[in-house]
C-alpha cells in the first residue's frame, strides 16, 4: 500500500505501479488504498500551484514589463553610444 502510494510521487513509477503490482498479484483494493489518497493529495497539490501561479501573475508581468523596459533602454543606449564612437572617430580620420 505504502508503495502504491509513493510511486504515484516518483516519475515514471507512476505508469509502471499499476502494472508491476497487476503482475505480482496484488490485489486491486490494497492498490487503490494507497493510490486513491496519494492521488487526491497530487491533484490537490497541482491546483494549489495553479492558484497560487495564477495569484502571482500580475506581480510577474509587471517585474518583466519593468525588465523589458530597463533591457530596451540600455540596448538603446549603447547603440546611440556606439554610433558617437564610430561617428567621432570617422571624422578624426578625415
Amino acid at each position: 500500500m505504502l508503495a502504491a502510494a509513493t510511486a504515484q510521487f516518483v516519475v515514471g513509477a507512476r505508469t509502471l505501479a499499476p502494472r508491476l503490482a497487476a503482475t505480482g498479484g496484488v490485489p486491486v483494493a490494497t492498490m487503490l488504498r494507497g493510490t486513491v489518497p496519494a492521488a487526491l493529495v497530487w491533484s490537490s497539490a497541482l491546483v494549489a500551484s495553479g492558484a497560487l501561479a495564477g495569484a502571482a501573475l500580475p506581480l510577474v508581468r509587471d517585474v518583466v514589463t519593468a525588465a523589458g523596459v530597463l533591457v530596451a533602454g540600455a540596448a538603446g543606449g549603447w547603440l546611440v553610444v556606439r554610433r558617437r564612437r564610430r561617428a567621432d572617430a570617422s571624422q578624426r580620420e578625415s
